[in-house]
């Protein structure tokens, strides 16, 4: 019995369970997990979690669906792997959240033009982007594109 027990920690060690059915399927129980299998299984899940929500929006282009998804995932990674310390020697994994304060008006509306368009944000450099837009749709969308950033520019003047 003794050399069976031995045995079984030796197969544990070698094997590395980096999913639940992975877990499942070799028997392995969750207190034999390491504690980087349980926070990868935690990623997982809640990686998951935020991808099945994308499902509700299916009328998004694929590449804001992918970038959505990619972001979400290190969301969950960056919570999931921060060790936050009372004093010193904690790592702080950052960004966590969609955060405001980091996107620039013209971020939000190269966002926004590119769900609605079939241009790709990363493709684009500097103002090849408005330009593109502008030839790829109307005279209509370049007028409207200016006055909504002389109302932005109004607005966050004062």
């Amino acid at each position: 019995m003794l050399i069976l027990s031995t045995l079984q920690v030796t197969l544990r060690t070698v094997q590395w369970c980096s999913s639940k059915s992975e877990q499942t399927d070799w028997g392995i129980a969750d207190s034999d997990l390491t504690t980087v299998e349980k926070k990868i299984q935690e990623v997982q899940k809640k990686s998951y979690d935020s991808m099945f929500q994308l499902l509700n929006n299916y009328n998004y282009k694929d590449y804001v669906l992918d970038s959505n998804a990619a972001m979400s995932s290190t969301f969950a990674f960056n919570e999931v792997f921060s060790e936050p310390a009372f004093i010193g020697g904690g790592s702080d994994l950052y960004p966590k959240s969609w955060e405001l304060k980091n996107f620039s008006y013209d971020a939000m509306l190269r966002l926004v033009m590119a769900n609605n368009s079939d241009l790709k944000v990363a493709e684009q450099s500097g103002n090849d982007f408005y330009i593109k837009l502008i030839y790829n749709s109307s005279l209509f969308t370049g007028i409207m594109l200016l006055l909504w950033m002389l109302l932005a520019s109004m607005y966050f003047r004062s």
